[in-house]
């Protein structure tokens, strides 16, 4: 696989509806968007993720599942006519073969995340049968942290054993890290506040 553009993708970590009209009306020329969705178990910070608060015209929708329970929530997305892509973790502890089936049965882009410290092998039975994988390059939970440079080698390691696979990055990046990101493999890169 070739890929010829990384696609910087906006994301969401917010708190409240009007938040989310707010920054949804900067980012309309963007082809997709992900709304981090945050509970309180998984991570110690909450987000604002209500399904029925967004917009159903735009951009196509990615949830970023930093949840115990990632199926709950996106059993209340499930009729959201933008809601096409959801990437839950590694690490939660869900049947993840169950999660990947449920997607595909209704269309819906799987993908897995990993933390920095958990290591693709983890989930490696699973990788043909998901959409994308995202690296995660700072610890899930919040805004505004630094990009973690362990990240690189894991990329690049990564996309070096399997060529053919869509990588995310998520995590401090800025635009001076983009070309080395894009040089090592990444396919999209997820810019929250270094965008708003």
């Amino acid at each position: 696989m070739t890929h010829i553009v990384t696609e910087v993708v906006p994301a969401f970590l917010i708190q409240t509806a009007e938040e989310a009209r707010t920054d949804w009306a900067e980012i309309q020329e963007a082809e997709w968007v992900q709304v981090d969705c945050l509970d309180g178990q998984f991570v110690p910070n909450r987000s604002f993720f209500d399904a029925s608060a967004w917009p159903t015209v735009g951009p196509s929708i990615e949830l970023h599942l930093m949840c115990v329970h990632p199926l709950a929530v996106m059993q209340t997305w499930e009729h959201h006519p933008l809601f096409r892509r959801a990437i839950w973790h590694a690490e939660a502890p869900v049947d993840h073969e169950a999660l990947i089936e449920w997607c595909k049965t209704r269309r819906i882009h799987a993908g897995i995340a990993l933390n920095p410290e958990t290591s693709v092998d983890t989930i490696a039975s699973l990788l043909p049968k998901i959409d994308s994988l995202l690296l995660m390059s700072v610890h899930p939970g919040w805004n505004g942290q630094a990009f973690l440079p362990t990240t690189f080698a894991k990329l690049q390691a990564i996309h070096t054993r399997y060529p053919d696979l869509r990588i995310g990055i998520d995590g401090g990046v800025t635009e001076e890290l983009i070309p080395q990101l894009e040089k090592l493999g990444a396919s999209h890169l997820y810019v929250g506040s270094h965008i708003f």
